[in-house]
């Protein structure tokens, strides 16, 4: 089964060579950046690519069309502790989930019902905690290469309340708050 874990796939991204296979990492840079329609210049886009760590919840191709979903058996086994192995050696302070299916199914420790809001609905985080003082806090997107309905206005709060919860934690233990990747 192909890995899907390499950063050579973000590096084929950064480098032009996806294709039609862009949209899902074009529409994840321009939803944290704020740069819905102009997008990015080459070295901001390498910037970006290069601050961010993109992991496959299920590191292997699951399906071969559009709609395909990956078999029971892949969501279990070693892919929670191969997330959770992740999420620690990295030291994440925060997750941003693609995908509803993924979001109901990853595994988490904690979930803070109503965190923030979309519209009128509220949504809750969940926290994956890789030491016994610190963690990560996690939020959900519709999926980017979805072609139902996706837009940024109703995936912008989730990626707004993750830098917010983030620096309210580093403010808390005094350390310095990091910066979003707005650029406007």
């Amino acid at each position: 089964m192909e890995d899907l874990n390499s950063p050579e796939m973000v590096q084929s991204y950064i480098h032009g060579r996806l294709g039609s296979n862009a949209t899902f990492f074009r529409r994840i840079e321009r939803l944290v950046t704020g740069r819905f329609d102009r997008g990015l210049s080459p070295a901001e886009l390498a910037a970006f690519w290069n601050s961010v760590v993109f992991y496959n919840y299920i590191p292997v191709i699951a399906g071969n069309k559009p709609g395909d979903r990956p078999p029971e058996h892949l969501w279990e086994g070693r892919t929670p502790h191969l997330f959770f192995g992740l999420v620690k050696r990295r030291e994440a302070e925060i997750i941003l989930v693609c995908g509803r299916e993924l979001w109901r199914k990853k595994a988490h420790q904690k979930a803070k019902k109503a965190a923030y809001r979309v519209g009128a609905r509220p949504f809750e985080a969940h926290e994956i905690n890789w030491s016994p003082e610190w963690g990560a806090v996690a939020t959900h997107i519709l999926h980017p290469s979805g072609s139902r309905g996706w837009g940024y206005e109703e995936n912008v709060p989730p990626v707004d309340y993750l830098f917010a919860e983030m620096n309210r934690r580093r403010l808390a233990k005094g350390i310095d708050p990091v910066a979003t990747w707005r650029l406007a």
